[in-house]
């Protein structure tokens, strides 16, 4: 009940708190007729005892497989080469993630460069520079990489999707192109900031 509750829950992030707490207290209630029929089997049928723990498991399981199935934390991440009328989405994510960005993190000169170079124009640009992909989540455009040659750069995503396995695809689609244009190393420029991703994801080689 705790768990279900909390931030942290499936249900908390896939329920309206209506629907959660419509859900919660049905298991509550049953949970107490189970207890009130377990102390009365001691001396009686166990049948009702037994009828009520059946709909209270088949409940708990249905509850949990349609969140499951229902979950945008369970949407696959589709990777595919860029097309021009992703550069609006692409922009937009960028800038996204611009915003974002902690005070002092970056020089502010650094952030406004990157602010100015991150037009549609300026994306469709990149894409005739470098081999761009695009992530797909939710039938939604949500994330970019690149590379050129054996070289991983211009990771972002959406950031109201992190930790959703996003980055990670990206990341892993771009170095398989990589490996199979013939190089035995990837290359990775990211800031120490960022290390620790590529690290986890044990990438070839990367430069801060």
């Amino acid at each position: 009940m705790l768990y279900s509750q909390s931030k942290f829950s499936v249900l908390e992030k896939e329920l309206s708190t209506r629907n959660k707490r419509y859900r919660s207290t049905i298991i509550v209630i049953l949970a107490l007729l189970l207890y009130s029929a377990q102390s009365a089997a001691i001396n009686k049928s166990l049948f009702l005892y037994s009828f009520i723990a059946v709909i209270l498991l088949v409940l708990i399981i249905a509850f949990t497989a349609r969140s499951c199935l229902k979950s945008k934390q369970y949407t696959p991440t589709i990777v595919r080469d860029y097309d021009d009328s992703d550069a609006g989405a692409l922009s937009d994510i960028i800038l996204k993630n611009l915003n974002r960005v902690k005070k002092g993190r970056y020089p502010n000169a650094v952030i406004e460069s990157i602010r100015k170079q991150s037009t549609p124009a300026d994306i469709r640009g990149l894409a005739k520079e470098k081999h761009v992909f695009v992530a797909e989540f939710n039938n939604a455009v949500v994330g970019l990489v690149c590379i050129d040659s054996n070289i991983i750069s211009s990771v972002f995503t959406d950031p109201n999707l992190h930790r959703k396995g996003i980055g990670r695809a990206l990341v892993g689609s771009a170095e398989k192109a990589i490996i199979k244009r013939g190089y035995q190393v990837v290359e990775v420029y990211a800031n120490q900031d960022d290390q620790a991703f590529y690290t986890k994801l044990e990438i070839g080689r990367a430069h801060v």
